[in-house]
């Protein structure tokens, strides 16, 4: 397989072909933005949002009863469905005890790599606020070769303009790849490469179009990374969960737990085609901050194998499962309510 530059290889990655110029225009300087966003002027040692939320004293240990059932779920799964493989992550973020298995295997991570466009984007607008304002237009030429389903993506109009921050917003919450690269072309290949070194995400000119090269304990790191506020500003890292939080992908986790619950997420599928033509080793991977109350965490869980269906199914139940057990133990610690 030929060897890609990093950029190019992200933008194979995620849609199949890079992209060429596109055409943009500054606006006139902006005001700083105005919006609030968590304050760590006075909690210098703690994450943005600890202030905000409130805590119950668990007993950490608690949560390695999360392992058992999770192995037995998926040893029961693999004697269904050989071929499955899956990685299980699971960070309770009020403890900051975790739970891995297989998290050290390695996938193909897909559009999940559109959180670290988003990250670089970020970056640069905390020395260049105005970036967010400026505009890209979106030439449906060079998108030609970009193979999207019918309900994937945001719509767009040829000779069309869109904001950096309508950009990324759509990146995000429809997972469009025509946002993604007329991104990366605004931000530019070294500056989206800082940052996946930064993040260690090991993208290099050695790796191909699938290459496995993404473990689900070293891409949850990046929501560490956001929740904690410890790459980009609070404002900033505020701001990219709230993108998370509008992804309109509904499986999964998302079905799995309350709807009331904020999720910030992103996930990513994989398809492979073999030398005879044939889609094979298919991968379904979702991540995300789960903001349950009194204890929020981080799941991250990436597949392989079986069809699509039962992935999806597979990540949905151990959503289920993870999400049952940190309520238990938030209703075990609550203190008893006395009756009038």
């Amino acid at each position: 397989m030929k060897l890609l530059k990093p950029l190019l290889w992200i933008a194979f990655a995620l849609v199949g072909f890079a992209a060429g110029y596109l055409v943009f225009h500054q606006p006139k300087p902006l005001a700083q933005p105005t919006e609030a966003s968590p304050s760590v002027q006075n909690l210098p040692n703690l994450n943005p949002y600890v202030a905000f939320r409130p805590q119950v004293n668990l007993n950490p240990r608690e949560m390695r009863s999360i392992r058992p059932q999770v192995e037995e779920y998926l040893n029961t799964a693999r004697r269904s469905y050989p071929d499955l493989h899956v990685s299980y992550y699971f960070r309770d973020l009020a403890s900051g005890q975790w739970v891995g298995i297989n998290e050290k295997d390695l996938f193909a991570p897909a559009s999940l790599l559109k959180i670290p466009v988003m990250i670089s984007v970020l970056k640069e607008a905390e020395s260049n606020p105005d970036l967010l304002q400026v505009k890209a237009q979106y030439d449906s030429t060079l998108m030609a070769a970009i193979d999207e389903d019918k309900d994937d993506g945001f719509p767009k109009q040829h000779g069309q303009w869109f904001t950096v921050d309508e950009l990324l917003h759509q990146m995000i919450a429809y997972s469009d790849n025509k946002a993604t690269l007329m991104l990366m072309q605004v931000i530019g290949e070294q500056k989206v490469n800082q940052v996946t070194r930064d993040l260690n995400l090991n993208v290099s000119s050695e790796l191909g179009m699938h290459s496995n090269f993404v473990s689900v304990k070293n891409f949850a790191g990046l929501f560490r990374i956001l929740y904690n506020a410890t790459y980009l500003s609070p404002a900033m890292s505020d701001k990219a969960l709230n993108y998370l939080k509008q992804t309109h992908y509904s499986g999964g986790i998302r079905k799995a737990i309350p709807q009331e619950i904020p999720f910030a997420q992103k996930y990513g599928t994989r398809d492979e085609i073999s030398a005879d033509g044939r889609y094979t080793n298919f991968q379904l991977h979702q991540f995300g901050i789960v903001y349950a109350p009194q204890k929020p965490f981080l799941i991250g869980i990436m597949t392989r194998g079986a069809t699509p269906q039962v992935r999806e199914k597979i990540i949905e139940d151990l959503g289920k499962l993870t999400y049952q057990k940190v309520d238990e133990f938030v209703q075990k610690s609550m203190p008893d309510v006395i009756l009038q």
